[in-house]
């Protein structure tokens, strides 16, 4: 189902969403983002988010709670953007994580309650894939960086040209 243009909220719960198809403007405490296929973006619950100028948008959600409340997970403050309001909330995903994200999401998607280890595994196994799949579209503008990224997207080409080379 697409999402609709949304009036400016709140949760009580944290949240990861990834653009699935269309595109949108999200501002996420007061920051705009424009959001396209495989846009990766982290809310936490005291952030303040709207959607606006939707085409198409649909999104996958994972909802989580707050991290103190995980049982057997510790420490993955790493994989979790510390401050939304720095650069880190939102990204793009390279298309071989996206396609490993949207297979983790379903799994995750069909875990029942009861097995709350094979749920924070599949939850970390996704934070895993979404910072290994990374994009920053949002540079420091550094020239590390800038070429930091042309041998990722080169090296992530290559690897799709040769995949599809050899299953041909």
């Amino acid at each position: 189902m697409p999402q609709p243009i949304f009036p400016e909220h709140t949760h009580d719960f944290s949240e990861i969403f990834i653009v699935t198809q269309g595109i949108g403007l999200h501002v996420l405490n007061g920051r705009p983002y424009t959001l396209c296929p495989g846009t990766v973006c982290y809310i936490k619950s005291e952030d303040y988010h709207l959607f606006d100028n939707v085409s198409g948008l649909n999104l996958t959600n994972v909802l989580y709670r707050s991290i103190s409340e995980f049982k057997y997970l510790n420490n993955i403050n790493q994989f979790l953007p510390v401050n939304n309001k720095d650069k880190g909330s939102h990204w793009l995903l390279n298309k071989t994580n996206f396609i490993k994200s949207q297979k983790i999401i379903d799994k995750l998607s069909k875990v029942t309650g009861n097995d709350i280890a094979e749920e924070e595994s599949l939850f970390f196994q996704l934070l895993v894939t979404l910072q290994e799949g990374k994009y920053n579209t949002i540079t420091d503008g550094s020239n590390e960086q800038k070429m930091m990224q042309v041998f990722h997207y080169q090296k992530t080409r290559n690897m799709t040209k040769n995949q599809g080379a050899i299953s041909s």
